[in-house]
């Protein structure tokens, strides 16, 4: 999936837009006639092969805030933190053309697009019902550079020294390369780390589950002896969201397999086997909807790939 930006009207993409634009507002039309009316029309595409498969347009407002007009994923696509991609691009391209602030207004008939405005940082202005008799509510954001595009979260064991000095040289990696991602790493939270407190396995659950519904990107190590089983369930969690999982596995015997005596004493006996071994249902898990990497550059540069709407 990659992004296309166009100023003005997307001829090449027109019949798509409207098809889309059908497909997402319940048969809605979209005629050119209405495009045409927009000066400064801004299209932010999302397109997978030669298919169009979400889209965010918008124009400048007279008292000099961009109007965020209309956007939307096609179903099949959802839930893969493809709008908040469209919206980053958006608010990127915006401030090359002098705009600091952005404008747009929801409706309860569609919620998970308020949501996600709300997430990545628009405020309530007012609501009001529209001469449709339609309650509406404006939200307005004021760009800058500190605004969180990304949610992620990285799991990992985190009661060994082991464990918690890699997440932390990863985590430090990923802030460094990713401005404005907000990465949520468990063992910085206090009350995780606090053991002399009690809860219970519901608790431990449902705080989990809420940070992974509320993440974008699942960063998953997979190296020990095994993959921790803690971050397995997550990967199997996450998976049933349809995000990005970035797998991390650094272990050193991944080499070697282009050496023919290891696979020669491999087949003369399956107990000679000097390759590293991870569960097949896990790493298709992650293989689904994302990629598994072999070092923390790669991990980061896997990270700036989703960052920058480019396929995994």
């Amino acid at each position: 999936m990659h992004i296309v930006t166009i100023e003005g009207i997307p001829y090449a993409w027109l019949e798509q837009l409207q098809e889309i634009h059908a497909h997402v507002f319940d048969g809605a039309s979209l005629p050119l006639e209405k495009l045409e009316k927009k000066e400064g029309l801004l299209c932010i595409l999302a397109v997978e092969g030669d298919t169009l498969i979400g889209f965010k347009l918008g124009y400048p407002h007279p008292d000099d805030i961009f109007y965020s007009w209309l956007g939307g994923v096609h179903v099949a696509h959802r839930g893969q933190g493809i709008a908040s991609q469209l919206m980053k691009q958006q608010h990127e391209h915006i401030k090359t053309l002098g705009f600091y602030k952005v404008r747009t207004y929801g409706r309860n008939t569609f919620k998970t697009m308020l949501i996600t405005n709300l997430k990545h940082g628009f405020d309530i202005l007012s609501t009001f019902i529209d001469e449709k008799g339609r309650h509406k509510i404006m939200v307005e954001k004021t760009i800058d550079e500190g605004v969180l595009y990304m949610k992620a979260y990285l799991a990992n064991g985190l009661f060994s020294l082991g464990d918690r000095f890699v997440n932390e040289q990863l985590a430090a990696a990923i802030r460094e390369a990713v401005p404005g991602i907000a990465l949520y790493l468990p063992q910085e939270n206090e009350a995780i780390n606090d053991k002399s407190a009690y809860a219970d396995s519901l608790a431990i659950a449902q705080a989990d589950l809420e940070m992974l519904q509320s993440s974008d990107v699942l960063i998953a190590v997979l190296d020990g002896v095994e993959i921790d089983s803690g971050v397995a369930a997550e990967i199997g969690a996450f998976s049933m969201l349809n995000r990005p999982i970035i797998g991390v596995l650094t272990d050193v015997r991944q080499q070697g397999r282009d050496n023919m005596q290891k696979i020669e004493a491999l087949i003369r006996d399956g107990l000679e086997n000097q390759f590293v071994y991870r569960n097949l249902f896990v790493v298709g898990l992650i293989k689904r909807n994302g990629v598994i990497t072999s070092s923390i550059e790669e991990a980061v540069k896997a990270i700036q790939k989703l960052q920058n709407g480019e396929a995994s």
